[in-house]
């Protein structure tokens, strides 16, 4: 199948057969599907249960082959589940952060997240991240999510299929990982000096190439041989080069260190608060003492902007809940955004502040009309138990 979107031309193949190669529109794949994206001279490929995909250039090779086993056990330690098997694997470090499918009655049912492998006396332990995997959604199709659930409790087959891509994954650690809404952050938040590492699935030849100035690195950029140190706020951008050709498109990953406050002249206790009535009137800006409104105040939104004011250096997180949801800006900076979002939830962010006055911002939406009973902002940090951010903290 040949897909053309605004200049983009994707080749699908789609095997049912393992057995049989496939080659169409240039494309050759040993595998169950394969995916190439072309658009202005780039290329990108994406192989599903498969040994290999090529074109041109572009040479994928999964890194195993697919796996299939039986779970003989299934317990808990430290706080993992870990699923038992007999089968033997010749690579379990291959495994990370790789998808376990598992079945029931020959009914596969939810994917789980595979955090480590490890092997012992003929038996491999597969540690699974809890707070993440794949279920079914009501449409027929699959979403993957990101909180605390059960796991499979009884025993059944699995299957791990092979895979590889020139997708960005990230290899620079520590990471943000997948998107989670729960999480809310796209950077790594530090408040001491943080050792940074690069890895990649590719063979031993491969290198890593990076920068740390914002430029897109290449075959001329810095040679990763080990784990560096950063002090202060980088985006570290990464790519791995094989033979003279770069092998995935470039990972990036935000590292924030201290966000400093700034300079003000003599401020007064409060924030300003404005709100929008019946969608298009808005209010004056009203001086209020903190993020709680009269009750009987009817309104879409409330805009509240002023000073944050830190009083010592450390990293500070962020709490909110909100009806419709908010958006949370300190220093210029977004920290949450949840608009959108019902009141069920409730959001967090960290965020590395020095001692002294922040430009606050926050914009809460509430379709109930009631911002009293629908918005809460929370804050922790060092010698502060959760709570509502006192008072004395907010000026204008």
């Amino acid at each position: 199948l040949n897909i053309h979107i605004n200049g983009r031309v994707d080749t699908i193949l789609v095997s049912t057969d393992f057995s049989q190669r496939l080659i169409a529109n240039g494309v050759t794949m040993d595998g169950k599907i394969g995916v190439v994206s072309e658009r202005g001279g780039k290329i990108d490929g994406y192989l599903i249960a498969g040994k290999s995909l090529s074109k041109g250039k572009l040479q994928l090779t999964s890194s195993f082959d697919t796996l299939e086993g039986n779970i003989r056990k299934v317990s808990k330690q430290n706080g993992k589940t870990v699923f038992v098997s007999n089968i033997q694997i010749k690579n379990p470090e291959l495994l990370k952060n790789k998808w376990m499918h598992l079945a029931h009655n020959s009914n596969y049912t939810v994917g789980y997240l595979i955090d480590y492998v490890k092997t012992s006396s003929g038996k491999t332990y597969f540690y699974m991240k809890d707070d993440c995997g794949l279920e079914n959604t009501p449409d027929g199709g699959v979403r993957q999510v990101f909180y605390p659930r059960n796991t499979f409790k009884t025993l059944g087959s699995f299957k791990i299929h092979s895979a590889a891509s020139t997708v960005s994954k990230p290899i620079v650690t520590p990471n943000t990982g997948p998107y989670n809404q729960l999480k809310q952050t796209n950077y790594v938040p530090f408040t001491e000096p943080i050792k940074v590492n690069l890895q990649s699935d590719f063979s031993r030849k491969a290198e890593i190439r990076y920068t740390l100035d914002g430029t897109q690195p290449n075959r001329n950029s810095n040679l990763f041989k080990k784990p560096f140190t950063l002090n202060k706020t980088t985006t570290v951008k990464a790519v791995v080069i094989e033979d003279g050709f770069i092998k995935r498109r470039v990972t990036e990953q935000l590292f924030k260190g201290y966000t400093s406050g700034i300079s003000t002249q003599k401020l007064k206790p409060g924030l300003k608060c404005a709100l929008t009535i019946n969608r298009t009137k808005k209010t004056n800006y009203l001086t209020i003492p903190n993020l709680s409104l009269d009750p009987a105040l009817r309104f879409n939104t409330a805009e509240f902007g002023g000073y944050l004011i830190i009083p010592k250096d450390g990293m500070y997180t962020f709490y909110s809940q909100a009806y419709f949801g908010c958006k949370l800006t300190i220093s210029n900076q977004q920290v949450l955004d949840t608009i959108g979002f019902p009141d069920v939830l409730e959001w967090s962010a960290k965020i590395p502040l020095k001692a002294g006055v922040h430009p606050f911002n926050l914009e809460s939406k509430s379709a109930s009309r009631n911002l009293h009973h629908a918005l809460k902002v929370r804050i922790s940090g060092p010698g502060l138990e959760k709570q509502t951010i006192p008072n004395n903290w907010l000026a204008h």
